[in-house]
């Protein structure tokens, strides 16, 4: 099984046991074979997650793994781990605390002042020297010479 495929199970799961109070966020198609699949399931694991409240659901196919966020501090000592759902068929779950925000939409805002400066001296339009480049939001712009 595929991580993305694994995270569509784990998603529709956790809604069928009332764990995303904010409702699905995909069309919950999984059959009961495949929810079976999500291990291990306790009481005790449902409740911290219930409590949690699972915000959304990511994958990773190049790690292999599921990640569900959610809205409370993710759990994290032993004692938690062991009564939370740690895997789907062979793919492991991971809890992280925040939101994973879609793709497309609006593009992501640069970090700190604008991309580039451009001059504009009599009808030509000039890009100054030292002026920052990056891909996205990145961090680690280099600098146009």
């Amino acid at each position: 099984m595929q991580a993305s495929q694994a995270a569509r199970v784990f998603h529709d799961w956790a809604f069928n046991e009332g764990l995303m109070p904010d409702g699905p966020f995909a069309t919950v198609t999984s059959s009961r074979a495949e929810l079976a699949l999500v291990q291990p399931v306790t009481d005790s694991g449902k409740q911290l997650l219930r409590a949690k409240k699972i915000q959304s659901v990511a994958f990773s196919n190049t790690r292999s793994e599921v990640v569900a966020f959610t809205k409370k501090v993710a759990p994290k000592s032993k004692r938690q781990l062991d009564f939370l759902p740690l895997e789907v068929d062979d793919i492991a779950i991971r809890y992280r605390q925040g939101l994973q925000g879609p793709v497309g939409g609006e593009p992501s805002q640069p970090f700190g002042g604008p991309a580039y400066v451009v001059r504009n001296i009599g009808t030509l339009l000039y890009y100054t020297c030292g002026s920052s480049i990056s891909v996205g939001n990145n961090r680690d712009a280099g600098t146009l010479q």
